[in-house]
């Protein structure tokens, strides 16, 4: 054991990334620097029954599993008192030479302490369980052999591999730490596709269609409907197809109409006037767990003796509201198409605009 120690010495510090094109994660030698919440998963491997045990898949309920080739084993007192069990390549006289660790939900930051004898270290780090790595952190080793290493990658770690595959290094960590989850995609909703001032009666039955809209960058179909909440309302059904904007137009790309009923929906509004402006938040996954998240806007409407005062939000707040709206969409149309299509167009969306106004 005591050779032990003398053989398992230090490891790694400040990070250099070769990565590949697009690729962004970055590296950190400080845990202040990493952005940690303070919240963040903590193993220590101080459970007396890891010690010349592998390491494998006990922390899996935690959302870690290691490879084979690290195995916990008592501190022999070379690194800070507070390491009083570590985890190591090295046992039974032989070491690997690297080791991976597999997170079950992809995670955006990790860090952990290291130590290492060698002159240099490395991590390699991989995205959506690709076989090609989206960086290197290679680690110059300073002369005290201990340090910290932590990686940041906004668009989320899948495993990591601790080491230099092909090149024997005996190293231990110890106090590994993770969190984060992938940041939501901001989608465009558009509640009642088609209309531009979103009117909801709270007296209304049947159905309320929500679309999701699709871009260049957006592909609906991997959207999960399942998933999706408006106000915490689950959709009855789904479509995709290309929804008309309030403007009338179609933009050629396919989007994903939900639809949801209305009274639960006029429920979760909660206590409401005629009139009032509401912010609807819509929430959901794609098919690979990335979250979405997106919100329109919905113009509350009661019926019978709010009537009157309908008619006069139309005249006020919506009719401003409505010119605009047409102003800056007259200025985008008469580029585009010329002056006398616009003419056209306008006689169309002032009709429009007056008879939801009017409903």
């Amino acid at each position: 054991m005591r050779k032990l120690s003398v053989i398992l010495l230090a490891i790694l510090l400040v990070l250099g990334f070769g990565m590949q094109a697009g690729a962004e994660p970055t590296g950190f030698d400080n845990y202040d620097d990493v952005g940690f919440s303070g919240s963040e998963t903590l193993l220590d491997f101080e459970d007396p029954a890891l010690v010349n045990t592998q390491i494998g898949s006990y922390y899996e309920a935690d959302g870690v599993i290691f490879s084979e080739g690290l195995v916990g084993m008592p501190d022999l007192g070379f690194w800070n008192p507070r390491h009083v069990t570590i985890a190591t390549n090295y046992y039974f006289g032989s070491s690997f030479d690297s080791v991976t660790v597999y997170f079950t939900e992809p995670v955006t930051h990790v860090g952990f302490d290291v130590w290492v004898q060698s002159a240099n270290f490395s991590v390699t780090v991989y995205r959506d369980d690709s076989d090609v790595p989206s960086g290197t952190v290679s680690v110059p080793v300073p002369r005290e052999y201990t340090a910290f290493i932590g990686v940041v990658d906004p668009e989320g770690i899948d495993h990591i591999v601790i080491g230099s595959a092909g090149q024997i290094q005996i190293f231990a960590i110890d106090d590994f730490r993770f969190e984060g989850t992938l940041s939501a995609i901001e989608v465009r909703v558009d509640i009642q596709p088609g209309s531009c001032l979103n009117p909801l009666n709270i007296k209304r039955q049947g159905v309320l269609h929500v679309a999701i809209i699709g871009t260049e960058e957006l592909d609906v179909a991997e959207i999960d409907p399942s998933t999706v909440l408006l106000a915490g309302v689950s959709p009855l059904r789904d479509v995709i197809e290309d929804r008309i904007y309030c403007n009338g137009e179609h933009d050629g790309i396919p989007d994903l109409t939900l639809k949801f009923e209305a009274p639960e929906i006029v429920q979760a509004l909660g206590d409401v006037q005629d009139g009032d402006l509401v912010t609807l938040q819509l929430t959901g996954q794609l098919y690979d767990g990335t979250e979405i998240t997106g919100s329109d806007v919905v113009t509350v409407l009661a019926r019978g003796k709010y009537r009157k005062h309908w008619k006069k939000r139309w005249k006020g707040h919506w009719k401003g509201q409505w010119k605009e709206q047409w102003q800056e969409h007259k200025k985008e149309y008469w580029e585009e198409h010329g002056k006398e299509q616009w003419k056209e167009k306008m006689e169309e969306m002032k009709t429009e605009w007056k008879a939801k106004g009017k409903k």
